[in-house]
C-alpha cells in the first residue's frame, strides 16, 4: 500500500517499465502530486511486461502534472496514430497485460492532456473504473485499445481542441 505521499518534481508514481514479473493488489490513497510529468503511470512494452493487475488508486489530488492518467503498452513511445501499429508476427512472449484497476476520487487540475491510455492490439487493457474524476487539461487524450472501461461520474474539461477520443476500445460513460 502506498498512502499519504506527496509527490513533486519527477515522474510522479510509475509502474513499469520492466513489468515481466508481474505486479497485483496495489492500493494508492490519498496522496498528492505537485508540478509532476505524470500522476499515475503504467508503462511497458512488448518484450518487457507481464501481468499488472488488481490496482487501486482513491482520493488523490493532482495539480501542474502533465498527464494525470498515462497507462501505456508502448513505452516509451506510442504511434503518433493507433492505426498505425501492427502487431508482431514473430514472437508474442512478455506481452503487457494490464486488467482491473479502478481509480475514483481524483481530481487533477492545470493538466497539459486529460488521459493517455494506450494497449496493444494483441493485449487489450481489461477493465478499468474510472469513478469521481475531474480533470481540467488544455487537450483532451486516447483510450485505445481497452476493453471495459467505464467513466461513472467524471467530468473532462478540456481548453483546446477534442475531448477524449476512442480508438478499438469499449468506452462507457465518457
Amino acid at each position: 500500500m502506498i498512502t499519504k505521499c506527496r509527490f513533486g518534481y519527477g515522474h510522479g508514481l510509475s509502474v513499469g517499465s520492466y513489468t515481466s514479473g508481474g505486479l497485483r493488489h496495489l492500493n494508492v490513497n490519498n496522496c498528492s502530486f505537485e508540478g509532476t510529468t505524470c500522476g499515475i503511470r503504467i508503462k511497458s512494452s512488448r518484450g518487457r511486461g507481464g501481468l499488472i493487475e488488481d490496482l487501486n488508486y482513491a482520493d488523490i489530488t493532482m495539480n501542474n502534472v502533465r498527464a494525470p492518467f498515462y497507462i501505456s503498452a508502448y513505452y516509451p513511445h506510442e504511434p503518433s496514430d493507433p492505426a498505425n501499429d501492427v502487431p508482431p508476427t514473430n514472437s508474442t512472449n512478455h506481452l503487457p497485460i494490464y486488467r482491473n484497476m479502478t481509480f475514483k476520487n481524483i481530481k487533477a487540475t492545470a493538466a497539459d492532456e486529460a488521459l493517455k491510455i494506450w494497449g496493444l492490439p494483441e493485449s487489450l487493457i481489461q477493465n478499468l473504473q474510472f469513478e469521481n474524476i475531474i480533470v481540467n487539461a488544455k487537450k483532451g487524450g486516447i483510450v485505445s485499445n481497452v476493453r471495459d472501461a467505464l467513466f461513472l461520474h467524471c467530468s473532462f474539461v478540456i481548453f483546446s481542441g477534442d475531448s477524449v477520443k476512442t480508438f478499438r476500445s469499449e468506452v462507457k460513460g465518457l
